[in-house]
């Protein structure tokens, strides 16, 4: 993949300027790119280098937690939307890899939920009928239902979620940036944004090498939003990850995708082992380590593993979440910005569905951002 030039130089114009290369800026990107607009995308590392890149590839349906749960904090009407949105956007992966003609590594054959302990685990028996009567398939698999099919210990159940899925991340961003500069999009790297300007004339991104103008601008950065764009700060929470690579001894089966109940540990097994810790305010601790930590991760992993992964490499990375741990989507107050940030550990679930919601917003079209994805969802918020 060439993506010429490498950095922002000079003094350039775009119709619209999308700040992230990230997996949603470049969905972003294609999406503002149909009408033949001159879209310019800036990124502060290389296409694949961060946090989008080291993501294990997990698509799971919903929010990756006991459905119950998520009734409970959502309501029935919404919590069934969530899952029902987030499938949606599954299918419109699937649509973009069919167009690419690369899947990517990509397989719909299900994701694993695991329970910790005996409340998680009633929790996720108890999410089985209530996923059933909604739509979504999958089965409970009880503690020795787990451990008759896979070489797992010191789980209390788990539940297999029928529309999940996974994906090779790296191959992914390569493969829609490559797309992106086939259908005009200028992706320059090593270009970190250290003034963001807006006014009446529309957005000015200054790079070390160079700035760029345009009418309309896309924030699609994680945990560095906030630096760009005062208004996020109040609705955006930074959470560390530890994620780590590594191969495993011939032989075990594991379940994969899978992620914890509490959101804290997931791993994927594909051509090599993946799996991560996150640092959320969900999240629970481990034996007194941080969950977000890799020696967490690696307690983990001794724990329920029926041997450790020889390290192949490990990364460290700065994600971010709202405060109820949906995506902020829309225009912020007063700028010619729209935001799509906060998609924390879920960025395959939504950023398709997004990338859509967010060209709508740029061309000015009527909202049609769902609610709960809207900032107004925060009172006093700042953005629209």
């Amino acid at each position: 993949m060439s993506l010429p030039p490498a950095r922002l130089t000079g003094e350039l114009q775009a119709d619209v300027v999308v700040l992230g290369a990230g997996l949603a800026g470049l969905a972003v990107a294609l999406e503002l790119a149909r009408p033949g607009r001159r879209v310019a995308v800036l990124e502060a590392g290389s296409v694949g280098a961060g946090p989008s890149g080291a993501d294990l590839g997990h698509l799971p349906t919903g929010l990756g937690l006991p459905y119950t749960l998520a009734l409970d904090r959502f309501g029935a009407e919404e919590a069934r939307l969530l899952w029902e949105l987030s499938r949606e956007s599954h299918d419109l992966l699937r649509d973009r890899l069919r167009a690419i003609g690369d899947e990517c590594g990509y397989r719909r054959n299900g994701g694993f939920v695991l329970a910790r302990d005996r409340t998680q685990a009633t929790a996720l028996a108890d999410s089985e009928d209530a996923l059933r009567a909604d739509g979504f398939g999958g089965e409970f698999l009880d503690h020795y239902m787990l451990e008759s099919r896979f070489d797992v210990r010191g789980f209390a159940a788990a539940y297999w979620a029928a529309d999940d899925g996974e994906i090779e991340s790296i191959a992914l961003l390569r493969a829609l940036a490559a797309q992106a500069v086939a259908r005009g999009v200028a992706i320059y790297e090593g270009s970190a944004v250290v003034e963001l300007t807006t006014g009446a004339e529309g957005v000015h991104a200054r790079t070390a090498h160079g700035s760029l103008r345009a009418p309309a601008g896309v924030v699609a950065l994680g945990a560095q939003a906030p630096s760009l764009v005062p208004g996020l700060i109040p609705w955006l929470a930074p959470f560390e990850a530890r994620r780590l690579v590594g191969a495993l001894a011939a032989g075990p089966a594991l379940p994969s995708p899978a992620r914890t109940a509490c959101g804290a540990f997931a791993w994927r097994v594909g051509s090599d082992f993946r799996a991560a810790a996150f640092g959320s305010p969900t999240s629970e601790a481990t034996s007194g380590s941080p969950p977000a930590s890799f020696e967490g991760l690696a307690f983990f992993l001794g724990s329920h593993l029926p041997s450790a992964p020889r390290l192949l490499g490990r990364f460290s990375g700065t994600l971010a979440t709202t405060p109820d741990g949906l995506p902020l989507v829309g225009p912020v107050l007063g700028t010619p910005l729209v935001a799509v940030v906060g998609l924390g550990t879920r960025g395959h679930s939504w950023a398709f569905l997004a990338a859509r919601w967010v060209a709508d917003a740029v061309a000015g079209k009527a909202d049609s951002v769902p609610p709960p994805f809207r900032a107004s969802r925060f009172a006093s918020t700042k953005t629209d």
